[in-house]
């Protein structure tokens, strides 16, 4: 039924239905209670306009609550209409319909920068408002609504050739029911500068990764497919990008033995277990050959929400390489120590023993350990230790940097020997370095001689 037709059908059906039920009942009720028809004939008149009296405080109720309600309506529609103008300013947002030409609202018009008198346009009209660049997309997509109902969304640029930035609009419309084509119109200019602003972000992390010749990036899906592998992962691995793209983690550079438990570790971190931590690993390069770096992994979302895996490796094969030549330099150095005559130790800043040679052992008497930790000056005795301690703690001082001088080295056994004794004290970390060269034999021949 026809909203329109409502409240008039309530009231004609309450004036029939009062109508009928006043006439059958009054009728009846002035028969039963008086005989004389000629008073009947009289009280009919009195009766007629009574019902008149009574019809019209009937339809004056029924209308005034018609009323009531429809101003109630109209100040509910009233509010909504403020609370939606309110809204539409608030999302920047406007509404647009269809009849032989766009009729636009006012908070539309405000949108694109045209005037009131903009407000029944045609199609043509619209498209030079827009951006050259966006004309053909857009009339394709409203003679797609306007002809084939299909349902529009497209985003477009206006046409402001002073301005810096761009204004973007997101053009929506449909078919309702009735066949009207009705549409909104949005300001979604600073979205697409987020989205601009997120994909340079993106654009300069991606050139970074791209550009870094020593650290190698690789990205995987949920299937462990390859979405990202940048330069410096083709150098460590071998691998260029077309051979990678598609393919699993554990097919390409994980060893065979290994493959399961790293395919198990990432599909318990994809559900929810704890993460795979950063660790030196043995990895394969396309060769077959091993590679030794450092990896550790980040789990990221992507912009659908969905989980990848990125994996950060840094080649340690010339810090091995380093660290293997240090070693043998260091075997060497120890070797060439041991073979000398002469005792070497090293010792803190305070002239405690931190390492010796096996010369001083043999001159000492003290075999292994025993002699680490212990200061210096307690090997020579009486005034010769004495003196040993104030010059060190004058070089811990920073004064002087160096010190020989002949010393009596008491041994284990009791024995004093005659030593020369050279000490240097470290710039870098102030620790002591020295030798002792035994002159015992030297004295003796003196005294012979």
């Amino acid at each position: 039924m026809r909203p329109d037709l409502v409240a008039p059908l309530r009231l004609a059906g309450v004036y029939a239905l009062f109508s009928s039920a006043w006439i059958l009942g009054s009728d009846y009720l002035l028969n039963l209670l008086v005989a004389d028809a000629h008073l009947v004939a009289g009280l009919q008149v009195g009766k007629g306009l009574l019902f008149v009296l009574l019809s019209s405080l009937l339809i004056f109720a029924v209308s005034y609550y018609d009323r009531q309600a429809q101003r109630q309506l109209l100040d509910e529609l009233t509010r909504n209409g403020r609370l939606l103008q309110q809204a539409q300013r608030n999302a920047a947002l406007g509404y647009w319909e269809y009849r032989n030409g766009f009729h636009w609202s006012q908070e539309a018009l405000q949108l694109m920068g045209q005037e009131a008198d903009c407000a029944l346009s045609g199609l043509e009209q619209l498209l030079s408002w827009l951006h050259p660049a966006e004309r053909p997309a857009v009339r394709r997509a409203m003679q797609a609504l306007i002809e084939e109902q299909t349902p529009l969304a497209i985003g477009a640029r206006l046409y402001q050739p002073q301005r810096q930035h761009s204004t973007w609009l997101m053009l929506r419309g449909e078919t309702d029911s009735q066949g009207q084509i009705l549409g909104t119109l949005q300001d979604i200019s600073p979205q697409k500068r987020d989205e601009a602003a997120l994909r340079e972000s993106e654009q300069r992390f991606r050139q970074l990764f791209e550009r870094s010749p020593r650290i190698a990036v690789q990205g995987y899906d949920r299937e462990h497919r390859v979405i990202f592998w940048n330069e410096a992962s083709s150098q460590l691995y071998g691998y260029s990008l077309q051979e990678v793209l598609g393919k699993r983690l554990e097919e390409l550079i994980i060893p065979p033995p290994a493959r399961a438990e790293v395919a198990a570790a990432i599909d318990s971190w994809l559900l929810g277990g704890p993460p795979i931590p950063a660790a030196e690993l043995q990895l394969q390069r396309k060769d077959g050959s091993m590679v030794s770096v450092f990896s550790s992994h980040s789990m990221l979302r992507n912009t659908h929400n969905q989980l990848e895996l990125y994996c950060i490796d840094i080649d340690l094969s010339e810090q091995q390489q380093v660290h293997g030549e240090l070693l043998a330099s260091e075997e060497r150095f120890r070797d060439l120590v041991e073979q000398l005559s002469d005792a070497i130790f090293l010792a803190d800043a305070h002239g405690h023993l931190t390492f010796h040679n096996s010369a001083w052992a043999q001159l000492s008497g003290y075999r292994g350990d025993e002699s680490l930790g212990r200061p210096l000056s307690q090997f020579f005795i009486g005034e010769d230790g004495a003196r040993l301690a104030a010059q060190i703690g004058a070089m811990d001082g920073g004064e002087p940097s160096k010190l020989r001088g002949e010393y009596r080295l008491q041994t284990r056994h009791g024995r004093v020997r005659r030593v020369d004794l050279q000490l240097t004290r470290s710039l870098s970390d102030n620790s002591l370095r020295g030798s002792l060269r035994d002159l015992h034999a030297h004295a003796l021949a003196q005294q012979l001689q």
